[in-house]
């Protein structure tokens, strides 16, 4: 579940000595971007809608159009005019010693670290095939866990399908643990068909956590059902279902 990815615009890479988290093995690293998601959108097409594809092959139109509407979801989200004021948000990209990206992970707080009925959730998580095996997940989810620790916050939260068990089991030897109340059997995911369309289906998701220490303190999971799946469901909101 790793993927290392994103070409740096000039000027990202200008700020990169103080924004690049770490090297990693093979001439990979890790950066946060905020600014010019074009290939990282690709990446996350690859990596994310082709596997939920469930071994179909996407056509080139929906390929298109999945890449179009990604690319707009991370921009909303995790781009540079943000209002930092209330809502904070990081969004990372693994890359390989070319500079293309490998995989991406991004995390969100909407208020106030010291709000008291929020906490941050870490979504979009992805990597590429050529990246998988490689220990890039594990470091984006870190680089996560390191924003959230920096707005002050002490734990974290995710939501993931109940049948994705390599992500599970990354997230579980990272240190996050199910809450069982939050356990989803009604939740509702994207699945791109073989005729084109991108449709609603029944599926089964968890909430993870995991206490960071050195936060605030006291913060709550906050209903995060409908923040489940990544970018997901709300990136596709002009998809037919």
């Amino acid at each position: 579940h790793a993927t290392l990815a994103l070409v740096a615009p000039q000027r990202a890479l200008s700020r990169r000595s103080d924004r690049q988290l770490r090297a990693l093995r093979g001439g990979l690293d890790i950066a946060e971007k905020d600014e010019d998601f074009v290939e990282v959108s690709k990446m996350f097409v690859e990596a994310f809608w082709r596997d939920k594809a469930e071994g179909q092959v996407l056509k080139e139109d929906q390929r298109k159009r999945l890449k179009r509407e990604q690319e707009v979801e991370f921009r909303r989200r995790y781009g540079s005019r943000r209002d930092p004021s209330r809502r904070r948000s990081a969004f990372y990209v693994a890359s390989d010693a070319a500079g293309v990206p490998v995989g991406c992970a991004g995390v969100e707080l909407d208020g106030a670290a010291g709000d008291g009925d929020i906490v941050p959730v870490m979504s979009n998580l992805a990597v590429g095939r050529d990246g998988r095996r490689k220990g890039v997940g594990a470091e984006l989810v870190k680089a996560c866990e390191k924003s959230a620790r920096d707005w002050g916050c002490s734990e974290i939260t995710l939501v993931v399908e109940d049948k994705n068990t390599p992500a599970k089991r990354l997230y579980k030897k990272l240190g996050y643990a199910e809450i069982p109340e939050l356990f989803d059997e009604n939740a509702k995911t994207l699945t791109p068909k073989s005729d084109g369309r991108v449709v609603s289906t029944a599926t089964t998701t968890l909430t993870m956590t995991k206490a960071l220490g050195g936060g605030v303190g006291g913060l709550l999971v906050p209903a995060a059902g409908v923040v489940a799946l990544g970018v997901a469901a709300s990136a596709l909101d002009l998809l037919p279902f």
